[in-house]
């Protein structure tokens, strides 16, 4: 054993066992071991493809943004149907592989054009556009929606606190609560969202999206005439009030 390879052997050693008694951070043995080990990459025949290696990062880049925006989306909402957890792990995920393939591509050895073309698809593979802005925007839209109709529900039974015989008020808070009962059978009622909207937290990233854009499709429409209930229990309710006002 040389000189060199035994202090190199001897400095691992002392490393690893500082971190079995917590003296040394694990991020100091890995600096360790990656210096003992180094990685030598052949890079004889590699092409240089600046104008592909840009649109790669351009793009990794736009949908890290993307993806982070979604996040911010997400958290800034109630959660009644208990789905944002998982739709954010979904985007950490995604995120994270996004990344690693930005990394990835930045870092290869392409002998043609075609190769890093095909690995650069690999980005849009992952369907982020396609599936995770809008699974993501439903999961938004549940949640936003499922918060207005508790807040109507609760100026329902404040209304007919307030009713008492006038029959016109009466009358409109029964058109009320008939809207909200339509807005749970497209929403469901929480915490159980509709089996149409939680069909897309289940979809993938896939070559063919017909299914998938069909799901999504679906719970759109369910969204839509739910929101279309909402606003007419809404108008029901500030006809009530205006009856009590009167």
């Amino acid at each position: 054993m040389t000189r060199r390879v035994a202090r190199v052997a001897v400095g691992t050693v002392v490393a690893l066992a500082f971190v079995g008694v917590g003296i040394l951070p694990a991020f100091a043995v890995r600096t360790v071991l990656a210096r003992t080990t180094p990685t030598v990459v052949d890079r004889s025949g590699c092409e240089s493809f600046p104008d592909l290696l840009a649109i790669a990062h351009n793009e990794a880049t736009r949908r890290e943004r993307t993806l982070d925006a979604l996040v911010v989306l997400l958290r800034a909402r109630h959660d009644p149907f208990a789905l944002n957890a998982t739709q954010l792990a979904t985007l950490h995920a995604a995120r994270d592989g996004v990344a690693t393939l930005d990394q990835t591509i930045a870092q290869g050895c392409y002998r043609s054009r075609s190769t890093l073309i095909s690995q650069i698809g690999v980005l849009f593979a992952d369907r982020i556009y396609w599936l995770r802005v809008p699974q993501t925007q439903i999961v938004a839209a549940a949640d936003y929606l499922a918060a207005a109709e508790t807040r109507l529900a609760n100026a329902a039974t404040k209304l007919e606190a307030a009713a008492g015989s006038n029959a016109a008020a009466r009358a409109d808070i029964a058109a009320m609560r008939a809207a909200l009962a339509t807005t749970t059978q497209h929403l469901g009622a929480a915490p159980s969202i509709s089996a149409a909207i939680a069909a897309v937290l289940g979809l993938q990233p896939a070559r063919d999206m017909t299914r998938n854009v069909e799901t999504i499709q679906t719970a759109r429409t369910e969204l839509i005439a739910a929101r279309g209930a909402l606003d007419a229990a809404r108008a029901a309710g500030s006809r009530a009030l205006a009856a009590l006002r009167h």
